[in-house]
């Protein structure tokens, strides 16, 4: 990030030149009275970020006239004159001040202040400590291994923290990094001066002379914190980790998850819990339906797949999360079952409507089998990524069709190859999910025959990708041509190949429903 620093005429130099040294930062000095406007006017557009050391009613009144937007403005930190603070004030999680502030607050040794709500609904510190020489590849494999033991996810980790000792060790510095985790230093007197619930080290006092590292680091970082991962050794790392505003939780460590394989929950509970299977459309906050966002609002725990969880972060915040990759959905439902029984509101989150293609069969499936306690159960309906790429294209399902998938992991290819042949000579439209993975790159076109022996080449097809995501991508093309276009289809798309009737109407793909225009 190219930043500036920018500080007033008659400061002290040293604060801000220490700034500007370590961030490699251009430093700018207010000529004089009125002069600030101009200079913060000046720099607005060439620097990607802007340090004011001075009071932040100054820099509020002085940058207010050029604030546009969060996606074009600089990141804004104000650090004051002594040096206490670090305070993320403008352009906070899309623009970098959350990150700029947090790096400053490590040079300065300031408190960080962030205020945004992606932030401050996270609420659980790492206390790290590490084997001199260490790797970033090293430091990031034994976070991430705490982190999944915790059944916690990255997006609940606020920040990480080491002893001063540690400043200069470069692998863990650049791997913390890499991960978006920011880093503070705990000085050496704060942790022997601290009296807090934690075990003492006598490698960490042999070598750098405190009494531990890992877990008073992180209890010292947060704010009224408890512990919820005891010190563990993964590598060349002692990792612990402390949720901030805890009840005192029972800590517990990877070895204790490791032989239950069940989720925390009070094994004495005897209330029935509630399991709630709620559809998160295609991903975009304004197709989230109001019965799915309280439902997640209202759960103590959410389950789902960890892309699927990224695009509700601000909904769950510091919620607990359990999540896991593909191929693993009956891990999760196993594990939202017997939270609910144990007492939990649970919310199992899928992408689209959690009854097609999701997760909803499978979670009341495995109900029965559990036995005991049965929660409170219901599926809460969401945007199908059918219904998301039709409407991106136009009308192409206002009359009867079908919705065929082309995974092959839990239906037999030949099965499949068969419903295309009826839906082919039934003269369906039909919305194809999966139509191509990395593993799976012949069964589109497979399928582009099997339709084109019932349809002209020129039948539109639509496509739409990551529909309402950011990266969202739609074009046309006809069933003939489709083979010319299969790089651009992937897992994340939809495609839709219309009926004997489909046609173009202003560049909307449309399926008549018969009316007489």
């Amino acid at each position: 990030m190219k930043t500036a620093v920018i500080v007033l005429q008659n400061a002290d130099e040293a604060l801000p030149q220490r700034i500007a040294e370590s961030l490699n930062a251009d430093i700018y000095r207010n000529q004089g009275k009125g002069e600030l406007a101009q200079l913060a006017e000046n720099l607005w557009e060439r620097y990607e970020g802007l340090v004011f050391v001075m009071a932040s009613g100054i820099v509020v009144r002085t940058i207010a006239p050029l604030i546009e937007s969060k996606y074009r403005d600089p990141a804004v930190v104000v650090v004051d004159d002594a040096g206490r603070f670090s305070i993320s004030l403008l352009s906070g999680h899309e623009g970098g001040a959350n990150s700029l502030a947090w790096r400053v607050s490590s040079i300065i040794d300031a408190v960080p202040v962030i205020t945004t709500g992606t932030e401050t609904n996270r609420r659980h510190v790492i206390g790290i400590g590490c084997r001199r020489g260490i790797s970033a590849d090293e430091a990031k494999e034994a976070i991430q291994e705490a982190v999944a033991s915790a059944n916690l996810s990255a997006d609940q980790i606020r920040c990480a923290a080491t002893v001063q000792a540690k400043r200069d060790e470069e692998g863990l510095v650049r791997g913390l990094e890499e991960l978006g985790i920011p880093l503070q230093f705990v000085d050496h007197r704060r942790i022997n001066e601290f009296d807090g619930p934690y075990d003492h080290s006598d490698a960490a006092m042999r070598n750098i002379g405190v009494r531990a590292v890992a877990e008073p680091c992180a209890l010292l970082v947060g704010r009224r914190s408890s512990l919820v991962l005891r010190r563990v050794t993964i590598g060349r790392c002692t990792v612990a980790i402390a949720r901030e505003d805890s009840a005192d939780p029972t800590p517990v460590t990877p070895d204790q998850h490791e032989r239950s394989g069940a989720p925390m929950v009070d094994p004495s509970a005897t209330r029935s819990g509630s399991l709630t299977v709620v559809g998160i459309g295609p991903g975009s906050p304004t197709l989230l339906t109001p019965a799915a966002r309280e439902a997640i609002t209202s759960a103590d725990l959410v389950v789902g797949y960890k892309r699927y969880l990224q695009l509700i972060s601000d909904l769950v915040g510091s919620k607990d999360q359990f999540s896991s990759g593909m191929r693993h959905e009956k891990e999760r439902a196993q594990h939202a079952v017997d939270a609910a029984r144990g007492g939990r509101a649970v919310v199992v989150v899928s992408s689209g409507d959690p009854g097609v293609y999701a997760l909803a069969g499978l979670v009341l499936e495995l109900l029965p089998a559990a036995g005991g306690v049965w929660p409170e159960t219901r599926i809460v309906p969401g945007v199908t990524a059918a219904n998301a790429a039709a409407s991106l294209l136009g009308a192409p399902l206002m009359h009867d069709h079908v919705v065929i998938s082309l995974s092959d992991l839990l239906t037999d290819w030949e099965v499949i190859k068969k419903r295309l042949a009826l839906a082919g000579a039934g003269d369906f439209a039909v919305a194809i999910y999966n139509p191509k993975s990395r593993t799976r790159t012949t069964q589109l076109e497979e399928a582009r025959q099997i339709l084109l022996q019932h349809r002209a080449p020129e039948t539109p097809v639509g496509v739409v990708t990551s529909a309402y995501r950011e990266e969202c991508e739609v074009f046309h093309c006809t069933l003939g041509t489709l083979g010319d276009h299969i790089d651009r289809v992937g897992m994340s798309s939809t495609v839709i190949v219309g009926n004997s009737t489909t046609f173009y109407a202003s560049g909307w793909m449309v399926t008549p429903r018969g009316y007489e225009v």
